[in-house]
């Protein structure tokens, strides 16, 4: 699953700048 874990990562970059937990 290397496809998600690089989407998570960029997601979770994401959600970080909106703030969202």
């Amino acid at each position: 699953m290397a496809y998600f874990l690089d989407f998570d990562e960029r997601a979770l970059k994401e959600w970080r700048k909106l703030g969202s937990t």
